[in-house]
């Protein structure tokens, strides 16, 4: 006879397969799409998804709490270099991988930061009304230069560049990041250059 402990052992895996037996059938029933959930070692692997993930996903700081990423961080502190380089790293390897959830994260917490940052914590919900309200910022402050112009332009040239909330515009990219390299944004300056390089 089996001791007490035991015995309550067998009732529970007996319970355990009792109710694994019953929800079978739900589980093996074809569905319409798998959920992609996870993305491939090879591609967590690509340099350019490192990168965007240590700036906008992973947790490096232990200093952090769990919630709290690093551009998170660096937009609180508004710091706003950091941002630059997570929505620089985060859409570029969004560019290469558009399915990967690892990376469409990893994105949009980069491109959320640089949206509060650059219209406030009342910006609009979708790219097109972000993009049509950083187009009027910047309008007004067509010569300015310091810190909002530098965001408004770089936020303006990436927008372009990757096509949010408009179709990509390769023109108007280097246009907005011109302006934010004449605003003083070292960022832009090197979105600028990288793609005045590829041009030739």
């Amino acid at each position: 006879m089996p001791s007490p402990l035991a015995w309550k052992s067998l009732q529970r895996l007996a319970l355990l397969a009792l109710a694994l037996a019953w929800t079978a059938p739900l589980h093996a029933q074809p569905q319409q799409q798998d959920l992609h959930v996870g993305s491939p070692q090879a591609v967590l692997n690509d340099p350019i998804v490192k990168r965007c993930r240590m700036l906008a996903a992973r947790r490096v700081d232990p200093t952090l709490d769990s919630l709290t990423t690093a551009v998170d961080q660096a937009a609180i502190q508004f710091n706003i270099a950091p941002v630059f380089e997570a929505v620089a790293a985060c859409r570029t390897a969004l560019a290469a991988y558009p399915n990967e959830p690892k990376v469409i994260v990893a994105q949009y917490n980069a491109s959320e930061a640089l949206s509060v940052l650059a219209l406030g914590l009342k910006f609009p919900e979708s790219d097109e009304q972000a993009l049509a309200t950083a187009l009027q910022a910047a309008e007004k402050e067509w010569n300015a230069t310091g810190l909002n112009a530098q965001l408004l332009d770089f936020f303006l040239g990436s927008a372009y560049e990757y096509g949010v909330g408009t179709a990509p515009d390769r023109a108007a990219a280097i246009k907005w990041y011109t302006r934010g390299a004449n605003a003083g944004d070292p960022i832009s300056k090197r979105e600028l250059a990288r793609l005045q390089s590829s041009q030739q």
